[in-house]
C-alpha cells in the first residue's frame, strides 16, 4: 500500500495516535483519505480532494464492525 503526505488541518486522535495541526506527514493512503475525506487533513500533492468538515457527519458502521467486550475483556 502506497503512503500520501498530508497536511492536518487540526489535531485528530485516531486509534490512540495524535496527528497534530499544520504537521506534514505520510501516512497509510487508506488512512490519508479518509482524513481528506472528512476535511481534517489535506494531501499535499493535491491527487485526494479534500472534504468539507462537518461536525454533525454521521457514519454508519455494520455489526461485522463492532466488537462486544464482556467485563475481563473477552469477547
Amino acid at each position: 500500500m502506497a503512503d500520501i503526505t498530508i497536511k492536518m488541518l487540526e489535531t485528530v486522535k485516531h486509534a490512540g495516535v495524535s496527528y497534530p495541526k499544520d504537521a506534514q506527514l505520510p501516512v497509510a493512503k487508506t488512512l490519508g483519505e479518509h482524513f481528506c475525506d472528512m476535511g481534517w487533513a489535506e494531501d499535499v500533492d493535491g491527487k485526494c480532494p479534500t472534504g468539507e468538515r462537518d461536525v454533525h457527519r454521521k457514519k454508519l458502521i455494520s455489526p461485522d464492525d463492532v466488537v462486544l467486550m464482556n467485563s475481563v475483556g473477552g469477547a
